[in-house]
């Protein structure tokens, strides 16, 4: 798992964003690949823990690659970003810990825009289009294990469950996009 080194409130060691993405992704592989003999109640919680895994992972990663930049010399421009959004989205909002802009996609490709002049939309637009699509199914979608089973609907014998094939096709569109917009982020011009 990712590293982090941390010397009073300062941390002094971290993961790249890149890094941190990958191990998100192998973290959730393996609870995808745990079984366990409670069945519904397990692929129901499973199917839950790595949906916001991954969208932990997504915020985590545009948070934490911006930060990069900045520090590796890249142009990153907060006066734009906060004039256009009328003081709403300013540096020190965007990387406070407990920050959330990233979990909406309208704020995310704001954000890189005014920052960097990336618009994430287009850096690949079918990865871009299909990761919306499955994010804004799956963003806020609850699924409630309850002792209603009758009311799940049945599918060739099946109950139809948000379970671990939505994640996988989650997971994989995820992980295309992560990896367009971060081989783009490697061409932004520096100071």
């Amino acid at each position: 798992m990712s590293k982090r080194l941390t010397v009073g409130s300062e941390v002094v060691l971290d993961s790249t964003a890149i890094n941190s993405w990958n191990e998100n992704i192998k973290a959730i592989e393996v609870l995808l690949r745990a079984t366990s003999e409670e069945g519904y109640l397990f692929d129901v919680v499973q199917a839950n823990f790595a949906a916001v895994a991954l969208v932990t992972g997504i915020e985590t990663y545009n948070k934490r690659r911006l930060q990069e930049l900045e520090s590796e010399g890249y142009l990153l421009n907060f006066d734009l970003l906060e004039e256009i959004s009328d003081g709403r989205l300013t540096k020190l909002r965007i990387f406070a810990p407990t920050s959330n802009y990233f979990q909406s996609l309208d704020h995310m490709k704001e954000i890189w825009k005014h920052l960097t002049g990336l618009t994430v939309s287009e850096i690949h637009p079918e990865a871009w289009h299909k990761f919306k699509a499955m994010l804004y199914k799956h963003r806020h979608v609850v699924v409630h294990a309850h002792s209603f089973r009758a009311e799940i609907p049945m599918k060739n014998s099946r109950r139809v469950l948000f379970v671990t094939n939505e994640i996988e096709d989650l997971k994989r569109v995820s992980q295309e996009f992560i990896a367009h917009l971060h081989q783009k982020t490697l061409t932004l011009p520096t100071r």
